[in-house]
């Protein structure tokens, strides 16, 4: 059984920098668990090879932009799976150096098969309307804080964050 954290609201995310490999299209919620595996195995592949997994500073996320959140639609959505990095890393040849800058979000707890993802994204951001968000910004992200080698899929925990204005 999946769980949900009553979302709280922050002024603003930390500024990051993050080492990524874009995705490609997305056009309904059944792609994802096709699209994100081999690109993880891709971006560890190139952190390794680069001998940067010391300069990691985080979880593994999975980076979204999208021009309008509320309207539910991938088709313009960009994505990327990235991992932090310390200040001194540079990006390894085929991936990306992202500066993203501290940002105002909601944030929700997931505890759960990834599985259950799109559900919660859906919820997520229903709730954000309900609550008089309709001004959501571009960017949202999921961080795994579990390993998913290591961890029961039913206490696998996700961060969910969706920039609001």
């Amino acid at each position: 059984m999946s769980s949900v954290a009553a979302p709280f609201v922050v002024s603003s995310t930390e500024a990051r920098r993050l080492i990524a490999i874009q995705g490609g299209r997305v056009t309904d919620d059944s792609q994802w668990s096709k699209l994100i595996p081999p690109l993880i195995e891709t971006l560890c592949g190139k952190i390794s090879e680069a001998s940067l997994w010391p300069k990691v500073s985080g979880p593994l996320m999975n980076l979204m932009e999208s021009g309008d959140i509320s309207a539910k639609d991938c088709s313009d959505m960009k994505w990327w799976i990235a991992y932090p990095v310390d200040e001194t890393a540079e990006a390894p040849e085929g991936t990306e150096l992202i500066e993203l800058p501290a940002l105002k979000c909601a944030k929700w707890t997931y505890t759960g098969p990834y599985s259950g993802l799109a559900e919660m994204w859906e919820a997520s951001v229903n709730q954000l309307m309900d609550d008089g968000h309709l001004k959501m910004g571009k960017c949202m992200a999921e961080e795994y804080i579990d390993d998913p080698c290591k961890t029961p899929e039913d206490k696998l925990r996700t961060l969910i964050w969706i920039q609001i204005e």
